[in-house]
C-alpha cells in the first residue's frame, strides 16, 4: 500500500484498529500459518515432473533463487521510499508511482521463487495464487483505512496508479528520501527467510530418494 509496508501495517495503523484492521491482520497471519502447514505436509508427496539433476529441474531451481534475490532487494528498495513517511502522507514516488502495493508484488515474486525450489514452475504459481487469496482481503481493508485517513488525496492516487501493476509509464522519482534504517534491515532479514526454502527443499529431495516416499502428484 502506498503508506504502509506489509510487515509493519499493524503498528503504523494503530489509530485505526477499531475499524477492524487488526482482525484482518490476524486473519492474514493465521491463514499463512495454515497454508504453510498444508504445503509442508503435501511437499513430501509431490515431485517435479522434471527429475532431479536434469537441466530443466536445475534451471527452474536456479531461476527461483534469482527471483528470491530480486524480491529481497526489491522489498528493501520499497522501504527506502516508505520508511520515513509511512502513515503520514500518500507516497507516490519510486516503486509507489507504478504500483500501490510494490511490497506485496515483490513478496509474490519471492513466493514464486521459493516454490520453484521444488523444480516446478506450476507449484510456485500455485503458491502465489494461494498467497494472493490470503492477502486480497488484507489489501482491500488497508485501502479502506487509507481512504478514511487521506480522503480525496488517496482517491486520486487510486485513479492514477493500479493496485498491482506495474504501470511503468507513470514512473516518477523523489529528489530526496527520508529512510528508516531499522525498517530497511528488518525488511532485508524478513525477505532473506525465503532463502531457507533452498536447503529445506534440497533436503526433502534427498529424503524422497533415500526412503522412496510415495509420489501422488508430478507437477511440471
Amino acid at each position: 500500500m502506498s503508506t504502509v509496508p506489509d510487515s509493519t501495517a499493524p503498528a503504523d495503523l494503530r489509530p485505526f484498529k477499531g475499524a477492524g484492521l487488526s482482525r484482518v491482520q490476524r486473519y492474514r497471519k493465521w491463514a499463512f500459518v495454515a497454508a504453510a502447514v498444508v504445503v509442508a505436509a503435501a511437499c513430501p508427496f509431490l515431485r517435479s515432473y522434471w527429475p532431479s539433476g536434469t537441466l530443466m529441474h536445475e534451471g527452474i531451481e536456479a531461476l527461483g533463487v534469482v527471483l528470491i534475490g530480486v524480491a529481497v532487494i526489491g522489498r528493501a528498495w520499497c522501504t527506502l521510499y516508505i520508511g520515513g513517511r509511512k502513515a503520514e502522507e500518500v507516497v507516490r514516488d519510486g516503486p509507489y508511482s507504478v504500483s500501490r502495493n510494490p511490497l506485496y508484488m515483490f513478496s509474490f515474486l519471492a513466493v514464486l521463487g521459493a516454490g520453484m525450489q521444488t523444480g516446478s514452475i506450476v507449484f510456485g504459481a500455485i503458491l502465489v495464487f494461494v498467497s494472493f487469496l490470503i492477502l486480497r482481503p488484507v489489501i482491500a481493508r488497508e485501502e479502506e483505512v487509507l481512504e478514511t485517513r487521506f480522503g480525496p488525496q488517496f482517491a486520486a492516487y487510486q485513479r492514477l496508479v493500479p493496485r498491482f501493476g506495474p504501470r511503468l509509464g507513470a514512473w516518477r522519482d523523489a529528489h530526496m528520501l527520508q529512510a528508516s534504517p531499522a525498517l530497511f534491515w528488518r525488511t532485508i532479514a524478513d525477505g532473506a527467510l525465503f532463502f531457507l526454502t533452498i536447503p529445506l527443499l534440497e533436503l526433502l529431495e534427498h529424503l524422497q530418494a533415500a526412503y522412496d516416499l510415495p509420489v501422488w502428484f508430478l507437477v511440471p
